[in-house]
């Protein structure tokens, strides 16, 4: 824990890939680190959030865009964590500029982006 602080103090730039845990319902990285990404990571420019676009909601098969208001029930918990971690890492902005990005399809085992790239072979 405290290496990986150590080596974000350095960091400009922070992209956070961790969805919130089903028993925390918080984003982990901001509720264990929070204070001290702001505090000591004094040379941090911009932080990045990967969401969901199933904070959208349903649309009824309509097209949905950034714009659109999310429509996220009870129903769905893990969309209902992830729309609050969105307002989480948004509440940095006055700090920091964020941003979030609502990836469609990227949950199941080996589906992360880190899964991917690290499946994809080097370029020759």
């Amino acid at each position: 824990e405290g290496e990986a602080l150590e080596a974000l103090e350095s960091a400009t730039h922070l992209l956070s890939t961790m969805s919130p845990f089903a028993d925390f319902s918080k984003d982990p990285v901001l509720v264990l680190h929070g204070k001290e990404v702001l505090q000591r990571c004094t040379n941090l420019q911009w932080a990045g959030y990967l969401s969901t676009t199933s904070v959208y909601g349903d649309h009824s098969g309509a097209w949905v865009d950034e714009e659109s208001e999310t429509r996220v029930t009870d129903r769905d918990p893990s969309a209902m964590a992830r729309l609050a971690a969105e307002g989480e890492w948004l509440a940095l902005a006055p700090h920091i500029p964020v941003h979030v990005f609502r990836l469609a399809g990227i949950y199941g085992p080996f589906r992360s982006a880190l899964d991917t790239a690290r499946r994809t072979p080097p370029p020759p």
